[in-house]
């Protein structure tokens, strides 16, 4: 097996692991979490409740960004995501040990919040790594392919959770409530240990180990970063933002607004966002392929009109009452997902430099997470419950969009000064990237 391979194989498992259990804790937090851990608030309050500790992991992230960035730039990308992988693996576990507010009272809320930041720290510091050594390992004229296929693991991730969510709510009676919502938990334990495995026997980062051999290791990246690259580091964190911002609405927003407003049962909740996903998963690759042909940035900057109009037939569908009328907006969502998601890595990896690669990227979609994620699905709910529309979530949307859009636009300034001097990446600030021809 060719290493390109393994290392696809290798960081697209593990990062599936990482938003698996991730996600997991999304799916439940919309689900079941307000009735087992906060019983004591009802309706919109509760659910509330329960999206906020969701929410607590974004927070989270910048932290863990720092702490697994500068591991990464210092000691190596593997070691890095060897110790993501453990620490979300055991948070997850001991989710699904956790006593519920029945049994301990508000000790229950505050375990379920210590663990759900260790898994927010766990995440900060995996999506960065992952992106590199996919996109370190490419070679010329595959950046974009390789990166796509990690951007792909998210998706399926959530596919997993789905199934895996799906399957449990067909016990009988209140057994999900009762204890059927643990055993996605407890299974995962034995996923992560499978990863572990994997990702222990990749090859390190080949742009990483010049660095080593040439003794140009920072000792703080981090400080390097804020001092040389400002510039390029504010574009990182608002390029994805539409994206970011917009998935998460798509995975979470929909469950509740569907369950509770859209009347859709919670089976058909969770069976719009599994298709979904599953277009998105298998699409995002043959995105990856056309952004390596016409220039990801290229691709990025027509994507993300594309995307918005994804999410207006979206919200419509949603809206409709209709499963079937749904099913065409979110169908439509995924298959236009992957015009933004396959070219991130590339695009974010080409912003720095090999010594603080790292740091720039991970903390960068970190910030990402924490300013479009972390607010989403809480926001659009306070938005629908004032206003009693779905339009102030689409100009949400619309804002994220615009933000994206002026990224891309700076993008060619940044990136030529970034990879000066370092042949592991090739410049795509005029879409040329790994030797494909500029053609904007």
């Amino acid at each position: 097996m060719k290493q390109r391979t393994k290392v696809v194989i290798g960081s697209s498992f593990g990062t599936f692991m990482e938003y698996y259990d991730f996600f997991l804790y999304g799916l439940m937090a919309a689900l079941v979490f307000d009735k087992i851990f906060f019983p004591n608030y009802e309706g919109a309050t509760g659910t509330l409740l329960a999206l906020g500790t969701f929410a607590v992991a974004y927070v989270a992230r910048p932290l863990g960004s720092i702490i697994f960035s500068h591991i990464g730039d210092r000691s190596g990308r593997k070691v890095a995501l060897f110790l993501t992988l453990a620490m979300m693996g055991s948070a997850t576990f001991l989710i699904g040990l956790l006593p519920t507010y029945s049994n301990i009272g508000v000790i229950a809320p505050v375990l379920l919040i210590v663990l759900r930041v260790l898994q927010g720290i766990s995440a900060g510091g995996e999506s960065g790594g992952a992106y590199l050594m996919s996109v370190e390992h490419a070679g010329e004229k595959r950046a974009s392919l390789m990166g796509s296929w990690v951007m792909a693991t998210t998706p399926f991730a959530f596919v997993g959770a789905n199934l895996t969510v799906l399957l449990t709510t067909l016990l009988p009676g209140d057994a999900f409530l009762a204890w059927g919502w643990r055993i996605p938990f407890l299974f995962s334990g034995v996923l992560v240990v499978i990863g572990m495995v994997v990702r222990s026997r990749l090859e390190e980062s080949p742009s990483f180990t010049t660095e080593q051999k040439r003794g140009e290791l920072l000792r703080l990246p981090i400080a390097y970063l804020f001092k040389n690259h400002r510039s390029s580091f504010i574009v990182a964190v608002l390029l994805p933002l539409s994206l970011t911002t917009t998935i998460t609405l798509v995975q979470l927003f929909s469950i509740s607004y569907g369950t509770k407003v859209a009347e859709f049962s919670q089976r058909e909740a969770l069976n719009l966002i599994l298709i979904m996903m599953i277009v998105a998963a298998f699409g995002t690759p043959l995105w990856g392929v056309l952004g390596d042909r016409v220039g990801p940035r290229k691709l990025l900057m027509a994507g993300v009109p594309l995307f918005f109009i994804a999410a207006s037939m979206w919200l419509w569908a949603l809206q409709s009452h209709s499963f079937g009328i749904a099913v065409i907006g979110f169908v439509l969502i995924g298959t236009v997902y992957g015009t933004t998601a396959a070219v991130q890595p590339a695009l974010l990896a080409a912003l720095f430099p090999a010594r603080v690669r790292y740091t720039g990227v991970a903390v960068t979609s970190s910030l990402t997470t924490l300013i479009g994620a972390a607010p989403a699905p809480i926001l659009a709910t306070y938005l629908v419950t004032m206003f009693n529309s779905l339009l102030p979530v689409l100009f949400y949307v619309a804002v994220a969009s615009v933000l994206s859009l002026l990224a891309a636009t700076v993008y060619p300034r940044l990136t030529s000064h970034s990879t000066q001097g370092s042949s592991d990446l090739a410049d795509p600030g005029s879409d040329a990237v790994e030797g494909v021809p500029s053609r904007a």
